[in-house]
């Protein structure tokens, strides 16, 4: 192998998701780690995926380290930390030892609102945007006038969401929610809707892009 096409090798990129014991919700994280999969290999690279596992000598990109990270494990692993939750005002309030970790590693965000909350140097931080990927292409959903779902919310409830929803309901559009649902069958579930309802959860109401481009 020439020195050129050395220089030209990626790394082995290993995407890292923090599920703690029991916690169902981190699985909402493989929407965007199947996203970054798909553009690193069409970048040619070698990709894994595992939950709760690091690996040496690949580059690690970890998913959901605010639900816990042992810093320590820097010290071993190359790792490049993929936030995606509303920081700052109105947003998720996070552990500091989430913040101080983001001011102390490399970090990607995919918005950059949430950027000034854990570092000054904002042109640091690489912005990921979700979008399409041929991959998201399902087959077989029905023409959109014989899905049997009129209105389909999916996701977590808080006060803010319960309170729209109940006025979509009180104009006698009566929506589907479904709570814990992820992969397969919330995408089923999608394809039998005419329509998906997304609202913010956090006062913050930055556009949800690493939720709705799925």
């Amino acid at each position: 192998m020439s020195a050129f096409e050395s220089a030209l090798r990626l790394p082995v990129v290993h995407l890292c998701i923090v599920q703690p014991v029991g916690y169902l919700h981190s699985l909402g994280f493989l929407d965007q780690a199947r996203f970054f999969r798909h553009q690193f290999r069409r970048l040619g690279a070698h990709v894994t995926l595992a939950k709760n596992r690091l690996r040496y000598g690949a580059l690690n990109f970890v998913f959901g380290a605010h639900l816990g990270f042992d810093v320590e494990l820097k010290k071993r692993y190359t790792c490049i930390f993929v936030n995606l939750e509303q920081l700052g005002w109105g947003g998720n309030p996070v552990a500091p030892e989430y913040l101080k970790l983001l001011s102390t590693s490399a970090v990607v965000d995919y918005d950059a609102a949430n950027v000034s909350a854990y570092t000054s140097h904002p042109n640091d931080v690489p912005l990921v945007s979700f979008a399409h990927a041929p991959y998201l292409n399902g087959a077989g959903a029905p023409e959109l006038e014989k899905r049997p779902i009129g209105l389909l919310f999916f996701g977590s409830l808080n006060e803010r969401r319960t309170s729209l929803l109940s006025e979509i309901e009180a104009s006698g559009h009566k929506p589907v929610v479904a709570r814990g649902l992820y992969g397969p069958e919330r995408d089923d579930l999608i394809r039998q809707a005419r329509a998906v309802f997304n609202c913010h959860f956090y006062d913050s109401a930055r556009f949800e892009q690493a939720r709705v481009f799925q």
